[in-house]
Parts: C-alpha cells; sequence; structure tokens
C-alpha cells in the first residue's frame, strides 16, 4: 500500500492499480500460447499462414479474457502480430478498424451524447413510469421500458448509471411515504427497482444495431467475412420483438423471485409527476435534438425503399453519420452549437478500437483459410439438427459470459460462428445472431456486465439476489433465442 501511495504520477492521476492474478497469468500465458501453437502446431488442413493467425488470435484472445492490459489496447494488438507475421501489410490490417459497421455505431454514440446532454433521456424515462402507474408491479415494468428503451439506442452503462439515480430516488421517497403511513418497509422493493435497471439494461441493448457490442460485431463479421449485410432496419424485425420479449418474462421473474410487500402508495404517482414537472416543458433545443434523431431514424427505416436510386452508396453508417454531423452544425439557443468538440471526449473510443480487432480477425481468418479449417474440422456436426446446435452455441455463451467480457466474446466466437453455419450448410446470420444476443444477456453476476455492477455496488442487491433471479432468466433467454433463431430469423431476414 505505500509503494502504490509513494509512486510518481501525473497531477490528478491516480496510481494504476496492481494487477490481478488472473491478470498475471493471461499476461504471460498469452504470448506462451502464441508461440506454443506457432511452433508445434501442424493440423491437418492447415498451412503455415493459418497457423500463424491462430496463434496470434490466441494470444489476443488470452489477453481479452483476463484483462492482462485494458481491453481496447489489446485491440490494438492485430496491428502488431499479423503484418510481424506475414499474414498482410499494416496497410492491409488497418482497414478492418474502418469498417463501416464503425461508422453506423460512431455516429450512433454521438447521437446519444446529444441525448444525454440535453436530457431528453431522463425525460423519456420519467414519462413511461409516470404513464404505466405507481403500483409496484407497474412502477418496476415502467422502470424496465424506460431503461430498456433508452438503452436501444444509448450504451447499456450509460443507461444504467442515469436511471440509477431515478430509482434510489423513487424508492426512498416511497419508503418515507410509506413510513409516513405505519407501514412495514419492503427490503425487496429497492432491489427489485435495482435489478429491474440492471436487467433492462442488457435486454434493450439488443433491440438495435448501435445498442449492443456483441450485436454491432455479429454484423460487421457477416459483412467482412461473408457478405452479408444485415441493415438496421432488418435487425430491428428481430431485436424490438425481442426487447419486449425478454423485457416482460424478466419482469415476470424478478415479482415471483422478489415479491414486493405491498400493493400501493398513496402519493407515488405525485412523487413521479412532480419530478417529470420539475423538468419543466420541452426546450426548443430538446426539440431540435429529438428532431434529428427521429430523423435518422426515419432514415434508416425509408432510405432502402426511397433513397437508393437518389443517393448512390446510401446505407446504415452513411446515415448515422449524417445525423451526427447535423448536431454539430444546428445552433443551440445558447448561441454555440448543440454538440461542440467536447462530445468527443465522451465517446467509447476503445469499444471501437474493440470493434475494429474483431473485424481484423475475421478478415485474417478469411484471407489465411482458418475460417475454412474450421468449417472443415466441424463438418461433423452438419448431420445434428440444427435447432440443437443453435441451442449449444447459445448455452454456451450465454453461460460464458457471466464471468467473460461481452463484447471481446463475441469478437472471439462471430468468425467461428460464420464458419459452423458454412460447415453445416445453413444460413449463417441466424446462428451468429443467436451468440451475440446470447452474449449480450449477462444477468447472473456482478462482474457479468457493467449495468450488474453499478446495481451491485449500491449494497442493496446480493450475489445471491442477483444469481436466483438471473438464472431464470438466462434459462427462458436461451430457450427463446433458440427458437427466434431457427425460425423467426429465416423468415424475416432470409439468409
Amino acid at each position: 500500500m505505500l509503494a502504490q501511495e509513494s509512486a510518481p504520477t501525473a497531477a490528478g492521476e491516480k496510481p494504476s492499480p496492481a494487477l490481478n492474478r488472473a491478470q498475471k497469468i493471461g499476461l504471460v500465458l498469452g504470448p506462451s500460447l502464441c508461440l506454443l501453437i506457432g511452433l508445434f502446431l501442424r493440423p491437418a488442413g492447415l498451412g503455415p499462414d493459418g497457423v500463424a493467425a491462430l496463434a496470434a488470435t490466441v494470444w489476443v484472445a488470452v489477453w481479452w479474457v483476463t484483462e492482462a492490459i485494458p481491453i481496447p489496447i489489446t485491440s490494438l494488438l492485430p496491428l502488431i502480430l499479423y503484418p510481424a507475421l506475414g499474414l498482410g501489410s499494416v496497410g492491409d490490417v488497418v482497414t478492418a478498424y474502418a469498417d463501416p459497421t464503425l461508422f453506423l455505431f460512431l455516429g450512433g454514440f454521438i447521437i446519444a451524447v446529444a441525448i444525454e446532454r440535453w436530457n431528453l433521456h431522463r425525460r423519456l424515462a420519467l414519462t413511461v413510469i409516470s404513464a404505466l402507474g405507481t403500483s409496484p408491479p407497474r412502477l418496476v415494468l415502467g422502470f424496465m421500458l424506460a431503461t430498456g428503451a433508452i438503452s436501444v439506442f444509448i450504451s447499456n452503462s450509460a443507461t444504467a448509471m442515469m436511471m440509477l439515480p431515478i430509482g434510489l430516488a423513487v424508492a426512498k421517497q416511497i419508503e418515507d411515504l410509506r413510513r409516513k403511513n405505519g407501514e412495514a418497509p419492503d427490503d425487496n422493493f429497492p432491489t427489485l427497482i435495482l435489478l429491474a435497471i440492471a436487467y433492462a439494461a442488457s435486454i434493450g441493448g439488443i433491440g438495435s444495431l448501435i445498442g449492443s457490442p456483441s450485436v454491432a460485431i455479429m454484423a460487421g463479421v457477416a459483412s467482412s467475412a461473408l457478405g452479408i449485410e444485415i441493415r438496421f432496419f432488418d435487425y430491428l424485425l428481430v431485436g424490438i420483438p425481442l426487447f419486449f420479449l425478454f423485457t416482460f418474462i424478466a419482469w415476470r421473474i424478478l415479482l415471483r423471485v422478489l415479491p414486493p410487500g405491498f400493493r400501493e402508495v398513496k402519493g407515488s404517482r405525485e412523487l413521479v409527476r412532480s419530478q417529470l414537472a420539475a423538468l419543466g416543458p420541452m426546450t426548443p433545443d430538446e426539440r431540435k435534438v429529438l428532431g434529428v434523431f427521429c430523423t435518422t431514424a426515419l432514415l434508416w427505416i425509408v432510405y432502402p425503399f426511397l433513397l437508393k436510386g437518389v443517393v448512390p452508396g446510401i446505407c446504415d453508417a452513411m446515415v448515422a453519420v449524417f445525423g451526427a454531423l447535423l448536431l454539430f452544425l444546428l445552433p443551440s439557443s445558447r448561441g454555440d452549437r448543440l454538440l461542440d468538440e467536447s462530445a468527443l471526449q465522451e465517446l467509447p473510443w476503445g469499444v471501437l478500437l474493440l470493434f475494429g480487432a474483431g473485424f481484423c480477425i475475421a478478415q485474417v481468418f478469411q484471407t489465411t483459410g482458418v475460417a475454412a479449417w474450421f468449417s472443415s474440422f466441424l463438418a461433423g456436426l452438419a448431420g445434428a439438427p440444427h435447432i440443437l446446435v443453435v441451442l449449444a452455441v447459445t448455452t454456451l455463451l450465454a453461460f460464458l459470459t457471466q464471468i467473460t467480457s461481452n463484447t471481446a466474446t463475441s469478437a472471439i466466437f462471430m468468425p467461428i460462428l460464420a464458419s459452423l453455419a458454412t460447415a453445416m450448410g445453413v444460413a449463417p446470420a441466424g446462428l451468429m445472431a443467436a451468440g451475440a444476443i446470447a452474449c449480450s444477456l449477462a444477468f447472473m453476476l456482478p462482474v457479468a456486465t457493467p449495468p450488474n455492477a453499478i446495481v451491485f455496488s449500491t449494497g442493496l442487491v446480493t450475489v445471491q439476489q442477483m444469481v436466483r433471479a438471473g438464472f431464470l432468466i438466462n434459462l427462458a433467454a436461451i430457450v427463446i433465442i433458440t427458437l427466434v433463431a431457427t425460425f423467426w430469423i429465416p423468415l424475416v431476414w432470409g439468409y
């Protein structure tokens, strides 16, 4: 402790925490496995370049999973390893870090920053909660729908952080009202609200291509490795129904596992409405941001039908960047713009680097024959029933992601699932979507996903409560994802 305190640091900086046991192991294990695979692995059907690609990717995967160094920095490792091993020039490798999907996410992130800066997210949340009522079941459902709706377009972590103080304030005020009415405190209710926020933040992320990094990686790998374009609107046909279905199931399970001890509280409806009234009427700047958001969303839906012949090359990424640029052009009532350069400091650049690394791995797997090798290696599964393979993949990733980074897990497995689908002779989009969605639904442990950690940090949620509710939601999600990927996705996507 003293050594850490005496270590010199720059002004205002905190000393970096010491590496934990897993990080120390990963730091050595990654390059060691890379070396061993490169020197001794000679599988039939995989050439030297394929072995080198596999070895380098194992190094990256180990550092991702153990977080030996920060995940975004590990995501730059392919820029060093792949060219150094003769798998392409830096110029070839770096093209993956400029995949159109990254610009779709970049535009979405910028729009999300504007929504947060101008407080639209809080207004939306309170409006939904107020509309649904304030009995415990309705209040929990209101928090889940509000949190999930925001998380469809804003990062899960930011959504959970934004909703946490609202949830804590409402829970505290309701307990105060119950105390004034002479009623006993209900220990389950605050926990119920917090878990509703955490789970809904993760569930909302699967609603759109820009809601969850895992889903975005799936779309990017499908494009770069298979030439399949999953458009924003196409994904909504899957993501939005799943969002509502998972929200309903999680709501019912939470009420069963943590039943509230009261039915209604006098004055609770007025409490929520007073918070909404305190925001005042919607300002002109809020209206402008809402207008940009609605315009962008509308263009994502209609451009394939109305603009393809007018604007050659238009795509989801173009629309997202167009919406983002508008926010830097439109004036605000303060005399500046709706967004300025400082907004760039709030963007999750590390997530974009992780996307780039995932797309880079998929690209190198294709060019070096690793993808084809996986296909032949997995050919034995070709006779297995499709639904059982989807079930196995979904189950594996749904539980693996409880202890590993959702995004890193998706980046590692998406190229593998693309190869598996090829080996089975089935449409790859459904299998990859099942894996990506499973990676996004980590409900059981505080370490599984940032929203879980955020609500756990309050001290009002125990690990046992999270495991009990999360395990049941995970089981239900596995069944639903399997059925949707097997029957619904091929029907609505056609690929």
